[in-house]
């Protein structure tokens, strides 16, 4: 689990995939449609 933010603990590095889908909306602009983020780091065990 990720903790995002100014607070958040050091989390070490990592690198992964990722891939966002945009979308133009009627008024010209782009937005997010779709984004998701895999890690390449394995699974931690508990």
């Amino acid at each position: 689990m990720y903790t995002l933010g100014p607070s958040a603990p050091s989390q070490g590095g990592d690198s992964g995939a990722w891939i966002k889908i945009y979308e133009k909306q009627s008024d010209g602009t782009w937005r997010i449609k779709r984004n998701i983020w895999n890690s390449s780091r394995p699974l931690r065990q508990r």
